[in-house]
């Protein structure tokens, strides 16, 4: 309608605090009725009403149910968003949750491309329980890129607030998250986001080998309000495609210096191999 889309079904969804995640066999969807609109100069405005989703948040090793689909929160949640992009090369958008009878949240952030080949992003959350006696929740994050030789180079850095009591990850799935520090991670996702957690990212990519994709990245997170808890990882992999078919390796070093008989990993390394072939048809 004009500048209007109305969708309404059961859909997939991507916005900072509730996505669908697509890295494992099944994605995790949303029964959902979204609004967009582009009348304004440069800008999206999105409203959307989420009533039930199949997302897994117990941390089970998978992020759907295939046939369960479960009230979103207590009641299901609303989400405002505003993207623009009115100042050139930058990107600025702001959304705002209302997850009925259970939280508020908002979501800021800027992206940038400075000179065609560095990139600067900034990001600031805030969620705040309705239950009484649990604090706000605080997480900012920063990040620069620059493509230098063939290869794209990043350093990304977050800081959640040691007072807070939720973590920044996927409301659907508590796993991944979109903070700088986790976004693409295997293992360093939404543990970055953690109350009391410093955390930091350094990674570059590279696409020199015609068709195929290299990258490798390290990540450290250290929660600053408990003695001895620190989680790194490396992650290592290369993708590419033959025709239709799609192939990609990943390598994982995770380490995990944290004490506690509760970890199930604590003071050992683990290393995995991914392989994944995937054929469009």
């Amino acid at each position: 309608m004009g500048k209007t889309t109305v969708k309404a079904g059961r859909m997939e969804l991507d916005t900072p605090l509730a996505f669908t995640e697509k890295w494992n066999l099944i994605k995790n969807t949303f029964d959902a009725a979204v609004v967009l609109n582009n009348d304004l100069p440069d800008t999206t405005l999105v409203g959307a009403w989420v009533g039930k989703h199949n997302g897994d948040t117990t941390g089970a090793g998978y992020v759907a149910h295939l046939n369960t689909y479960t009230t979103f929160g207590v009641g299901g949640a609303y989400a405002f968003g505003a993207i623009n992009k009115s100042i050139p090369n930058t990107t600025a958008q702001a959304w705002y949750y209302n997850v009925c009878d259970v939280a508020d949240a908002y979501w800021l952030q800027a992206d940038t491309k400075v000179m065609d080949m560095v990139a600067l992003g900034v990001q600031y959350a805030n969620m705040d329980p309705k239950a009484s006696g649990p604090k706000d929740s605080n997480i900012w994050a920063v990040k620069a890129s620059a493509d230098v030789a063939g290869f794209n180079v990043y350093a990304a850095y977050s800081d959640a607030d040691e007072d807070g009591v939720t973590s920044f990850a996927n409301v659907s799935t508590n796993d991944k998250t979109k903070i700088y520090t986790g976004d693409g991670s295997i293992y360093m996702d939404g543990i970055v986001t953690r109350p009391g957690t410093e955390a930091f990212k350094i990674g570059a990519s590279t696409k020199m080998v015609p068709g195929v994709t290299l990258a490798a990245s390290y990540c450290d997170a250290s929660d600053v309000s408990v003695n001895n808890h620190d989680i790194s990882a490396w992650d290592v992999s290369a993708s590419g495609k033959i025709g239709a078919l799609g192939l990609t390796a990943i390598y994982t070093q995770l380490n995990n210096d944290t004490d506690g008989a509760s970890q199930v990993y604590a003071g050992r390394d683990n290393d995995t191999l991914r392989l994944i072939a995937t054929l469009a048809f």
